[in-house]
């Protein structure tokens, strides 16, 4: 930004002179790391959805054995919180490899299935609060109006809708960018 001093009618006044540039910059910097942000929403919301159709169990349970009388890990459970399961809190896994195994992997994406759920649920919410941020800016831009007793013929003489004009028109479908 810079400034240069004017005189006129023996008062000087402060005239301020803004570059285009750095601001159609930051606003592409924006919109391009809002679409990465939209992108990794998609992505994670997919990647639960291949977690899920793979098969997760309702909660992340914790593994436990049966040991036998020398005290070795015999027979696998698995204890879940309080709610989670419609029957009670326990599933008998067994002593078979292939199904001990088939438990852990299960544990294992229901585990990434929960932290991806956390990851998706801070992204929505810092997407719903930056379109917040960015709908107060829109309309801020949008109730600026150089005066028409100008005489300056901004449009190219015809009107154009602003930015304030576009809050008002655009359809409103939950919290999309």
């Amino acid at each position: 930004m810079t400034f240069e001093t004017t005189q006129r009618d023996d008062h000087h006044e402060l005239v301020d002179q803004v570059d285009p540039g750095p601001w159609m910059d930051l606003l592409l910097q924006i919109l391009e790391h809002a679409v990465r942000l939209v992108e990794a929403q998609t992505a994670i919301k997919q990647a639960m959805e291949e977690l899920e159709a793979a098969g997760i169990y309702p909660a992340v349970p914790t593994p436990f054995w049966d040991r036998d009388p020398n005290g070795q890990p015999r027979y696998m459970k698995l204890s879940f919180p309080r709610g989670a399961l419609d029957n009670g809190r326990k599933i008998y896994i067994g002593c078979r490899e292939s199904k001990i195994t088939e438990a852990k992997q299960k544990i294992a994406r229901t585990q990434r299935f929960e932290a991806l759920g956390e990851e998706r649920t801070r992204l929505e919410r810092f997407l719903r609060m930056t379109r917040a941020d960015l709908d107060r800016v829109a309309r801020q831009v949008g109730s600026y109006r150089v005066p028409d007793d100008l005489g300056l013929d901004l449009a190219g003489g015809q009107a154009s809708a602003g930015p304030k004009e576009w809050i008002r028109t655009r359809p409103r479908v939950g919290y999309e960018l």
